[in-house]
């Protein structure tokens, strides 16, 4: 099950939507949306993961992955945010991909159904973690 990433403010330079993939798991396989991108940054940043025990919270003032970033999300629900102005509500899953992909865009009020990321860097000043 993907954990939900929620953000008031998801920044993302160098998009690339790379296309609909089945990525591998522990129990078989899951369909997904991969994107490659330079950085991302969440402001501020929250990460629910749904588990055994309950639903782990990580939170952050602000988080940046950057360096060789691959995406994996079954769902991304927004407003892209045109030159300072959040307009246009955007609700894509595999099934309803992005038809296009600006290299630099903002999502405002980001709600990303996340499956996996892989970056060099990360950065989360202020993080805390614990079940909620």
């Amino acid at each position: 099950m993907p954990s939900k990433q929620i953000t008031a403010k998801l920044s993302q330079v160098g998009l690339i939507f790379d296309g609909v993939v089945d990525l591998p798991t522990a129990g078989g396989t899951i369909r997904v949306l991969q994107f490659s991108i330079l950085t991302s940054t969440s402001t501020p940043f929250e990460l629910q993961v749904p588990g055994p025990a309950g639903t782990f919270s990580i939170r952050s003032s602000q988080l940046t992955v950057a360096g060789h970033v691959r995406l994996f999300i079954t769902r991304l629900q927004g407003r892209i945010d045109l030159l300072g102005i959040p307009t246009l509500p955007v609700d894509f899953t595999p099934e309803s991909p992005p038809p296009i992909t600006p290299p630099i865009v903002t999502f405002d009020d980001a709600v990303v159904q996340l499956v996996f990321v892989h970056c060099d860097k990360l950065t989360a000043p202020q993080l805390r973690m614990g079940f909620i």
